[in-house]
């Protein structure tokens, strides 16, 4: 579906193009790519990493998580153990959804996305604010190394409280790579009051099999539902416009005492976070 409106995707760097922190990551739990952060507490150990592709027309860029130490059987192995990369959406940013109110919209998620790896995998959301509210849905891997687009249509939630009108977390999105079965649990296709059984139960896919499985995403697209519970062609931004976006909540700093906002002695422009960074869900 074509849509020429500005402003659609709520995601900041879904196409991966922008890394100021570096183009490779070691396994920790921090920010990589802008905006996407990796977070686990399994012993299975990766690299995230920017990565150019050819192989799909309109992207130039892509992240890729690639298992550097395995840990074999994780989804069937007991424990509230994860593995994930997300990213938080500021909650001022979300008002528009009318999120816990009866007119709460309906929201969808687009996505592309390259593994070795085949099997049924999820996205859950996580709403902090007033109640703890989730929902998980999956997807399917069919064909290994093939690049496969994704959609996900979420409900509106129209229970537990809202969304703060701030500069918090609104809606983290987390893209789980494996879970222990401590997350397992019944299905729902609605937002429920959080639980680790509600967290990611349809999550029977792993990366973390064998050493070097892997998974590439971009194209990553969340948008108000337009009634066809269809996504839009993906939004593409400008560099420029892009890198702004996510200087809002990058953060660095110089031991010669270069001042915010002044240009740097390689000519570059410092900017501070105005925004805590926000922590992984627990």
């Amino acid at each position: 579906i074509t849509n020429n409106l500005s402003n659609r995707n709520l995601i900041i760097n879904g196409a991966m193009q922008v890394s100021q922190r570096g183009t490779s990551f070691a396994s920790a739990n921090s920010y990589t790519l802008d905006r996407w952060r990796y977070y686990k507490n399994i012993s299975g150990q990766v690299t995230v990493s920017q990565e150019t592709i050819t192989d799909l027309v309109g992207f130039g860029k892509a992240l890729k998580i690639n298992t550097t130490t395995a840990e074999a059987g994780l989804p069937s192995a007991s424990g509230n153990q994860y593995a994930t990369l997300y990213q938080s959406i500021e909650a001022q940013n979300l008002q528009h959804l009318a999120n816990g109110a009866s007119g709460a919209k309906t929201i969808t998620l687009s996505f592309w996305i390259k593994s070795n790896v085949t099997g049924t995998f999820c996205v859950s959301f996580y709403k902090a604010d007033n109640t703890n509210r989730v929902i998980s849905l999956p997807y399917t891997i069919n064909s290994a190394n093939t690049w496969e687009k994704k959609t996900l249509v979420v409900p509106g939630d129209t229970s537990g409280g809202g969304i703060n009108n701030d500069t918090g977390n609104g809606i983290d999105l987390y893209w789980i790579w494996a879970r222990k079965t401590g997350y397992s649990g019944t299905t729902s296709t609605s937002w429920v009051n959080y639980s680790d059984t509600a967290w990611a139960p349809t999550c029977t896919g792993t990366i973390f099999e064998n050493v070097n499985d892997h998974v590439f995403l971009t194209g990553v697209q969340l948008e108000v539902d337009n009634g066809s519970e269809k996504p839009t062609d993906f939004e593409h931004r400008f560099f420029a416009d892009e890198l702004r976006r996510c200087q809002r909540y990058y953060e660095t700093s110089y031991n010669h005492g270069t001042a915010v906002g002044t240009a740097t002695d390689n000519g570059t422009i410092m900017f501070l976070s105005n925004r805590s960074p926000g922590t992984a869900h627990t």
